[in-house]
């Protein structure tokens, strides 16, 4: 009884290193580690940047929705750009313009200075999340849901790092957001210099796409980007997975994008406590994060999605009906657990629906669909907000969120 008790920590452990062995591996981890770092501090306060400065509502909701209009053209060029140069220089670029989007952070006194960090964030996030998927998949295929879960909590670390560093710089020194988003790009920019040094190529020569030049192969791929997109959604089983993240990137921008405001608006918490409610749901998720990954190697991609948005309807509905702290924890931390299943699901989808060649561009149309979702997120939910108050934007989000999982169930 008890070697059985013992055993079961010693085989996890003995996962977590079989997950990781090996420099290529455990790079990702790093990787993830930075990326999430910046993206935590960024989404966590930008909003609450924006209402700060004076900003109005609907300029808000344009600034955050070009975040990701500029992300519907960049992600298939960039995507395919990894399978041409590589992904280790796709994900550094990436990840030097989060330090650099946060650096504008720093000294933004005018919505147009954010309007430009925005720009920078969303031409990181293009070349990085594509890039560092199909590096993912670059090393594993047939446990990629797995791998790619093990991979996220690096990532969680970095959220907890973030969430703690805002949290004493908010709470306890008492600075103001500036200084944050000015420490977070210094933390960034030394973590791009890490990864110079330390980030291996996956790709080899054999899979990469061949061209004779690689900037006219760049133009081309602009120009036929949406000739490209038609292609990859004509096959039908890549398609359902596009469209079910249109869905499933609508609903977590929404939580991005509002949840803080209405925890410091409508809630009357602080702005430290939005990063302990990030730091609780991170600590809630991470030990489960390789088996949430994993349901979709053993279930599919389809049915942890419908699952996860259906757990979420409910949650967001719960969302507004308490302002009790542990109970918004709670609601953090499962809708948390249920966007990531979602995530890993829609990408482990692509990645065995796709040829080896045409991973890179395929994960970058993924990008597009989820960014064509935080759009229609941005542009319905606002006026929303304006007209109507924050807690009409989590009503409304919950009410056709139930509609569409009954419709997507029926409809396969």
């Amino acid at each position: 009884m008890w070697e059985q008790i013992t055993s079961r920590p010693r085989n996890q452990i003995n996962n977590i290193i079989e997950d990781i062995r090996g420099k290529s591996r455990f790079s990702a981890l790093i990787v993830s580690f930075i990326g999430f770092f910046t993206l935590t501090i960024f989404d966590a306060y930008a909003t609450l940047h924006l209402d700060n400065i004076g900003t109005q509502v609907l300029v808000i909701s344009a600034i955050l929705a070009m975040r990701n209009i500029y992300q519907i053209f960049l992600r298939v060029p960039l995507g395919e750009l990894s399978q041409i140069i590589g992904r280790k220089p796709l994900i550094i670029a990436g990840t030097a313009s989060y330090a650099i989007a946060l650096g504008i952070m720093s000294i933004a006194f005018h919505w147009s200075l954010v309007l430009l960090a925005i720009t920078f964030m969303a031409i990181g996030m293009s070349a990085y999340w594509p890039a560092l998927f199909s590096y993912i998949g670059d090393l594993e295929v047939e446990n990629y849901g797995r791998l790619n879960g093990r991979i996220f909590q690096g990532g969680d670390i970095g959220r907890m790092f973030a969430s703690l560093f805002a949290a004493y710089l908010l709470n306890t020194l008492k600075v103001d957001l500036a200084l944050l988003f000015g420490s977070s790009a210094v933390i960034a920019g030394y973590g791009v210099v890490l990864l110079l040094f330390i980030l291996p190529e996956p790709l080899s020569e054999e899979y990469r796409l061949q061209v004779e030049s690689i900037s006219q192969a760049l133009y081309d791929s602009f120009k036929n980007m949406m000739s490209s997109l038609v292609e990859l959604s004509r096959k039908y089983s890549l398609r359902r997975v596009y469209i079910y993240q249109i869905v499933v990137s609508f609903v977590a921008f929404m939580n991005t994008t509002f949840f803080p405001m209405l925890i410091v608006l409508e809630k009357g918490y602080t702005k430290g406590d939005v990063a302990l409610l990030v730091l609780i749901s991170t600590i809630f998720v991470f030990p489960f994060k390789s088996f949430l990954g994993s349901l979709s190697d053993h279930f599919g991609w389809r049915a942890p999605t419908l699952g996860s948005l259906g757990v979420s309807s409910g949650l967001l509905f719960w969302l507004i009906h308490t302002d009790d702290f542990f109970e918004i924890a709670i609601i953090s931390s499962i809708f948390s657990a249920a966007m990531f299943t979602c995530f890993l699901a829609g990408n482990a989808g692509v990645m065995k629906e796709a040829e080896i060649e045409k991973r890179g561009i395929a994960v970058g149309g993924l990008g597009v669909y989820v960014s064509v979702g935080r759009v229609l997120s941005s542009i319905v939910l606002a006026p929303v907000w304006e007209f109507w108050g924050l807690e009409a934007v989590f009503y409304l989000s919950s009410i056709s969120l139930v509609i569409i999982v009954i419709y997507l169930f029926l409809f396969k």
